[in-house]
């Protein structure tokens, strides 16, 4: 969502807000920061599975959020896009 919203901003300027600097870059930070907190938590879990077949489970679950999670983000940039 956070996404589309600066997408919007940067195809039509003249409805930024005047501090439109700042809050994007803030947004692109916590994006960035929660990026790298489930690339922790993915790998952590694959780490704590003590027996082969479970860390194969973990990441081939964690794989499928991956592809929904891209799935949702082709869908929202199709429905952020002019018809």
């Amino acid at each position: 969502m956070v996404e589309g919203y600066l997408r919007m901003l940067a195809l039509n300027p003249s409805v930024a807000p005047p501090q439109v600097a700042e809050e994007t870059f803030g947004y692109a930070d916590v994006l960035r920061g929660q990026s790298v907190q489930r690339a922790l938590q993915a790998s952590s879990a694959r780490s704590a599975a003590d027996k082969p077949e479970l860390a194969k489970l973990v990441r081939a679950a964690q794989d499928g959020e991956k592809q929904i999670g891209a799935a949702v983000a082709t869908l929202n940039n199709l429905l952020c896009t002019s018809p």
